[in-house]
């Protein structure tokens, strides 16, 4: 839970989790052994030191980086019959009977995937141009990405947090390079294409960045400071848990923790509020309904984007990611579940 005006976190917490107590004057052995080999995976600090595939609650990102390049408006529309085809390759939405023709409210409402199939695959053509004239690539999802916080290790006032992958050209290169040997030392088809051609940025590579897929990777702490900014306007924040610096004896704040600015998101006039009413619609008639059925959201409205996040051969992880009140923003809210299944149905309802 973070304070969108000030990067400030109210509340952070991992499950399952351990008791500090049997840290204090040392640990002993047994207590350790038992916290190391937990399955549960206790000392992992998930909020902040792990990093996930963040499924539809990228879209919002995906949708500001086509505004921003032109490729899409707030009323362009792309028909969505349930899957996506590109070469000989078919990509399926979550839903086989598709959404009709869906625009950029409806997307986010009812996350159709096939509108930003489409939308990357729009946006890979520009940079497949590109790459033909020998011009500088624009990753134009990525570099949206960049701008709001993504792809690097957030400052905040504790250690070991993760800075995510945020997946490029140089990237792929560079993953490639690093375990070209192993590629090469298989016998399978894909291994022998691997070998040769893994470097290469594919179309598919597109498609999966534009739902949250495949290499892309964000700890819940990262999603929150991405959505603190949606939020407020575009300001990225340090996030910060400290508040204040106390003197040991005497309990006299010696300095106060001040917001400080990481960086602020380039995004085009209007095309955050076109995004954030499309958020406003999921908890009140889109995929999070059943988790605020019974909520006042008519004193408390909600923005806020399901997700679910394949990771085979492990159950799908479920996101939910969100702010409210929806016109003057006071909490950011990011629920991630391990293997939880849908985001509706068991990040949502927390």
């Amino acid at each position: 839970v973070l304070d969108p005006d000030d990067g400030s976190l109210l509340a952070l917490a991992s499950l399952p989790q351990y008791d500090p107590r049997r840290f204090v004057g040392g640990i002993s052995r047994r207590d350790f052994a038992r916290y190391a080999n937990h399955p549960g995976k206790p000392l992992l600090h998930r909020a902040v030191q792990s990093a996930y595939p963040p499924g539809s609650t990228w879209k919002p990102f995906t949708a500001l980086a086509g505004l921003e390049a032109g490729t899409i408006t707030a009323t362009s529309t792309y028909s969505c019959p349930g899957s996506f085809t590109i070469g000989d390759y078919t990509k399926r939405d979550w839903t086989p009977r598709g959404h009709g023709a869906v625009g950029l409210t409806d997307s986010l409402r009812l996350s159709c995937d096939v509108y930003y199939y489409n939308l990357g695959a729009q946006l890979g053509l520009t940079e497949r141009a590109q790459e033909e004239r020998g011009e500088k690539v624009d990753e134009r999802m990525q570099a949206t990405a960049r701008g709001f916080g993504f792809g690097r290790e957030p400052a905040i006032d504790l250690p070991y947090g993760v800075q995510g992958t945020v997946p490029t050209r140089e990237w792929r290169r560079r993953f490639w390079e690093q375990n070209k040997k192993t590629y090469c030392a298989g016998s399978g088809a894909l291994y022998r294409e691997l070998c040769t051609d893994g470097w290469r940025w594919q179309g598919g590579d597109n498609l999966n960045v534009a739902i949250g897929q495949g290499d892309l990777q964000v700890s819940p702490l990262q999603l929150a400071i991405g959505y603190g900014a949606l939020a407020n306007g575009g300001t990225v924040y340090r996030p910060h848990v400290g508040r204040a610096v106390l003197d040991p004896v005497t309990g006299r704040e010696l300095r106060r923790v001040r917001p400080r600015v990481a960086g602020v998101a380039e995004v085009p006039a209007g095309a955050l509020d076109a995004v954030g009413q499309g958020l406003a619609t999921v908890p009140t008639g889109g995929t999070a309904a059943s988790a605020f059925a019974g909520f006042p959201l008519d004193r408390f409205p909600v923005a806020g984007k399901t997700g679910t996040a394949d990771l085979p051969p492990q159950a799908p992880f479920a996101w939910f990611a969100s702010w409210a009140p929806v016109a003057d923003p006071e909490y950011v809210v990011v629920v991630m579940v391990e293997q939880g299944g849908h985001g509706g149905e068991s990040a949502a309802p927390v």
